[in-house]
């Protein structure tokens, strides 16, 4: 350092007097283009430092679902390309605008039919599920090829209801199904608020992430109304969705509960508190006379436009509580899941009871351990 230092002033010493100034200039210049280059250097290392740090909590991000009732077979649905190896010799052979290697094709779960009852209601199911049907649209696939990656993309023609969903997908991981249904971030609010049957396009895309080749198909789906309750699907049926219309969390069931006080029927809403089954017989008993005393009729309307001429689609058109509750007009379906929703509000618990052509309302008179 020493020797540096001197041969530096010796230099100096020896550089004409009128330079000194031009090169104190260039002296300074170089140090903070070096000091700057350091700078970068350093923040590039932090920033490879954050992206290698991203990639593991990336790669770590996508979790099963382990609920209990959880009973088929997850295929990993990942949303970023750093969570999938991708080979970058996998290019895909592409040809008119098709994949050669992968045949696919589009599903829409229910014969082109989008039902928001169905979407809502099986986010909150609790009985086993046996299959990935939540989202309602998703691949099926065909191919031979051993560890291909795709993207995937999911467009809806209607952005208020989901805008373009895309992830990745080792084809390896649909061999046995072939089927892969990723996880649609619904706007759920805009779901609940549909009251009329809307035909949307959807569009499906599949994508090389090497060669960007896209391949893409659209389908023509009609969006139900939310009144539209799935019944059954040629010989699978989904009954239980009438439960999906229970909404014990509506702000205008305290008004009716200081109804029900009203009467002078019962003293308090308790539901199992006193452990006295009488009690709960008068609380529902002060509930049916509330409802005759605000006018409630019998009122059926069971069809739907949305059905036209599939034979393979069953539904019911059932009324949200905000419906019942405006026109004082309920079938037996929809004052069942009313009056549901606002015994479970108080804690007596419910079921909903279906035979051939009618429903009925259960509710326990004693309270007892919650079964899933």
């Amino acid at each position: 350092m020493k020797k540096t230092l001197a041969l530096l002033t010796f230099l100096i010493l020896l550089a004409p007097t009128s330079s000194y100034g031009q090169f104190w200039k260039d002296l300074r210049k170089k140090a903070k283009e070096i000091e700057d280059a350091a700078g970068q250097i350093n923040r590039t290392a932090q920033q490879v430092n954050d992206a290698v740090n991203t990639v593991k909590a990336v790669v770590a991000s996508w979790k099963p679902d382990t609920a209990s009732n959880v009973k088929y077979a997850q295929i990993p649905d990942f949303r970023r390309e750093e969570e999938v190896p991708i080979q970058k010799n996998q290019r895909l052979k592409f040809e008119n605008g098709e994949f050669r290697d992968v045949s696919w094709e589009p599903v829409t779960r229910f014969y082109n039919n989008v039902f928001p009852s169905f979407i809502i209601g099986w986010a909150n199911y609790r009985g086993d599920k046996y299959e990935d049907m939540g989202s309602s649209l998703g691949f099926k696939f065909k191919t031979g090829l051993r560890n291909a990656v795709i993207k995937w993309e999911i467009t809806c023609s209607d952005p208020t209801f989901f805008e373009t969903d895309s992830g990745y997908l080792n084809l390896d991981n649909v061999k046995s199904s072939n089927y892969f249904m990723p996880k649609i971030r619904w706007n759920y609010r805009n779901l609940v608020a549909h009251k009329s049957n809307l035909p949307v396009t959807i569009t499906f895309r599949i994508i090389d992430p090497v060669s960007k080749m896209v391949s893409e198909k659209v389908e023509g789906v009609n969006l139900r109304s939310i009144n539209d309750c799935l019944l059954q699907v040629e010989q699978k049926k989904f009954l239980y969705l009438f439960a999906s219309y229970v909404n014990e969390d509506h702000s205008q069931i305290d008004g009716i509960l200081k109804k029900m006080l009203d009467t002078k029927m019962i003293s308090s809403i308790s539901g199992y508190q006193s452990g006295v089954p009488g009690d709960v017989f008068l609380q529902v008993a002060a509930l049916w006379k509330v409802l005759g005393n605000m006018g409630f009729q019998y009122s059926s309307i069971t069809k739907n436009s949305g059905n036209s001429d599939n034979s393979r689609v069953f539904t019911q058109s059932v009324r949200t509580f905000d419906q019942v509750l405006k026109n004082k007009q309920a079938n037996c379906v929809d004052g069942t899941v009313f009056m549901a929703s606002i015994l479970q509000k108080i804690g007596i618990r419910t079921v909903l009871v279906t035979v051939p052509g009618h429903c009925f309302l259960g509710f326990l008179q004693v309270k007892t351990p919650k079964v899933n």
